[in-house]
Protein backbone atom coordinates (compact mmCIF):
# COMPACT_ATOMS: atom_id res chain seq x y z
CA UNK A 1 0.00 0.00 0.00
CA UNK A 2 1.31 3.31 -0.67
CA UNK A 3 1.50 6.08 2.03
CA UNK A 4 -1.80 7.64 0.19
CA UNK A 5 -3.71 4.97 0.30
CA UNK A 6 -2.95 4.16 3.76
CA UNK A 7 -4.03 7.85 4.93
CA UNK A 8 -7.45 7.34 3.00
CA UNK A 9 -7.84 3.88 5.11
CA UNK A 10 -7.46 5.37 8.51
CA UNK A 11 -8.85 8.81 7.36
CA UNK A 12 -12.06 6.40 6.43
CA UNK A 13 -11.74 4.39 9.64
CA UNK A 14 -11.92 7.89 11.59
CA UNK A 15 -14.87 9.17 10.18
CA UNK A 16 -16.90 5.50 10.70
CA UNK A 17 -16.05 5.66 14.42
CA UNK A 18 -19.01 7.75 15.15
CA UNK A 19 -21.49 5.64 13.36
CA UNK A 20 -22.30 7.43 11.00
CA UNK A 21 -21.63 5.97 7.59
CA UNK A 22 -20.09 8.47 4.90
CA UNK A 23 -21.22 8.90 1.79
CA UNK A 24 -24.65 7.78 3.26
CA UNK A 25 -27.70 9.88 1.54
CA UNK A 26 -29.61 10.39 5.01
CA UNK A 27 -25.74 10.52 7.38
CA UNK A 28 -28.42 8.98 10.11
CA UNK A 29 -26.94 6.80 12.78
CA UNK A 30 -27.49 3.33 11.88
CA UNK A 31 -30.17 1.70 13.91
CA UNK A 32 -29.80 -1.67 15.85
CA UNK A 33 -31.69 -4.42 14.31
CA UNK A 34 -35.49 -5.24 15.29
CA UNK A 35 -35.91 -8.06 17.77
CA UNK A 36 -36.91 -11.14 16.33
CA UNK A 37 -41.20 -11.32 15.81
CA UNK A 38 -42.85 -13.19 18.53
CA UNK A 39 -43.84 -17.02 17.50
CA UNK A 40 -47.34 -16.61 15.76
CA UNK A 41 -49.66 -18.85 17.70
CA UNK A 42 -50.95 -22.38 16.64
CA UNK A 43 -53.84 -23.02 15.20
CA UNK A 44 -56.52 -24.66 17.06
CA UNK A 45 -56.26 -27.58 17.64
CA UNK A 46 -58.57 -30.20 14.72
CA UNK A 47 -61.56 -31.33 15.79
CA UNK A 48 -61.64 -35.33 16.47
CA UNK A 49 -62.76 -37.17 13.42
CA UNK A 50 -66.50 -37.11 13.00
CA UNK A 51 -68.21 -40.74 13.26
CA UNK A 52 -69.17 -42.65 10.63
CA UNK A 53 -72.30 -41.16 8.50
CA UNK A 54 -75.22 -43.71 9.37
CA UNK A 55 -76.73 -46.10 6.59
CA UNK A 56 -78.79 -44.60 4.08
CA UNK A 57 -81.13 -46.43 2.11
CA UNK A 58 -79.68 -46.90 -1.36
CA UNK A 59 -81.45 -48.18 -4.43
CA UNK A 60 -80.99 -51.53 -5.75
CA UNK A 61 -78.06 -51.48 -7.98
CA UNK A 62 -79.40 -51.54 -11.76
CA UNK A 63 -78.64 -54.52 -13.66
CA UNK A 64 -75.96 -55.12 -16.08
CA UNK A 65 -76.86 -53.99 -19.32
CA UNK A 66 -77.06 -57.46 -21.92
CA UNK A 67 -74.20 -58.02 -23.82
CA UNK A 68 -74.93 -57.21 -27.49
CA UNK A 69 -75.10 -60.63 -29.57
CA UNK A 70 -72.57 -61.12 -32.12
CA UNK A 71 -72.63 -60.46 -35.46
CA UNK A 72 -72.81 -63.32 -37.71
CA UNK A 73 -69.69 -63.92 -40.06
CA UNK A 74 -70.12 -63.64 -43.64
CA UNK A 75 -69.87 -66.60 -45.61
CA UNK A 76 -66.38 -67.70 -46.32
CA UNK A 77 -64.84 -66.59 -49.57
CA UNK A 78 -63.64 -69.36 -51.80
CA UNK A 79 -60.51 -70.37 -52.33
CA UNK A 80 -59.10 -70.28 -54.64
CA UNK A 81 -60.87 -67.62 -56.63
CA UNK A 82 -63.20 -68.02 -59.46
CA UNK A 83 -61.74 -66.82 -62.73
CA UNK A 84 -63.44 -63.77 -63.99
CA UNK A 85 -65.87 -64.16 -66.83
CA UNK A 86 -64.63 -63.56 -69.91
CA UNK A 87 -64.78 -59.72 -70.77
CA UNK A 88 -67.41 -59.08 -73.94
Amino acid sequence: MTRTSVRRAANARSKCSDGIRPGSVSGQRRLPPLPPLPPLPWPPPLPLPLPPPLPTPLAPPLPAPPLPLPLPLPPPLPWPPLPLPPAP
